[in-house]
């Protein structure tokens, strides 16, 4: 690693990776993530998108030793894709997810028109209230649905891709708790009697006894 030039390396990829460029480029990457993230996420936040494709995968593993590290670093480098911001919330979620569905509620913006009119904002929006909502689902989805329905109504697209994400983790993860709560979906999620059905199929597969009674 010493004689390695990351930066370099960022500047050229091309040059000096062998066969199987991408493979290595993506393990230079990582290990340079563990030796000083702040300087791996810089780099290649100033790469054209092909280098910067490896920037999910780099954010994915300082999400997995440090998630709000994570976050200040997506919000230092203005990144704003979904795909950066869906294992972030996941890794914060799975630290503490309460904390984690105060920060992405707090992603909406009802104040700022102009930054809830932004799609790519509403990317990363919807990708953390996804990946909270789909933590929440395992563990009480009565409650996530509780929380989804009391987020402001700014930005419906985000709330219903959350609520996409929570009705299809909580119908398989506790399909007789979701049929019982099925009343609660009726705002949110359009397709909710196809996963209704799905919950059933799954609940009769496991207990059938139970599921006919």
């Amino acid at each position: 690693w010493i004689e390695i030039d990351p930066a370099g390396i960022l500047e050229n990829p091309s040059a000096g990776l062998g066969r199987g460029g991408q493979r290595r480029l993506e393990q230079i990457v990582l290990l340079w993530c563990e030796e000083d993230p702040d300087a791996a996420i810089a780099a290649l936040r100033s790469h054209s998108s092909s280098i910067r494709g490896v920037l999910a995968l780099a954010l994915a593993q300082i999400s997995a030793d440090d998630p709000a590290h994570a976050l200040r670093l997506l919000e230092q480098h203005h990144l704003v894709a979904d795909q950066f911001y869906r294992p972030v919330f996941a890794a914060l979620a799975a630290e503490d997810l309460q904390n984690a569905a105060l920060l992405a509620a707090g992603l909406i913006d009802i104040e700022d028109p102009q930054r809830i009119a932004n799609s790519s904002e509403r990317g990363r929006r919807a990708a953390a209230l996804a990946a909270v909502a789909g933590a929440w689902a395992g563990e009480d989805g009565a409650g996530a649905i509780a929380w989804l329905n009391a987020l402001p109504d700014a930005d419906g697209a985000a709330v219903r891709t959350a609520a996409k994400e929570l009705v299809g983790n909580w119908s398989r993860a506790d399909p007789r708790n979701f049929l019982q709560n099925l009343e609660l979906l009726r705002p949110l999620d359009r397709e909710y009697q196809y996963h209704a059905a799905q919950a059933a199929a799954t609940w009769w597969q496991a207990d059938p006894e139970a599921a006919v009674a």
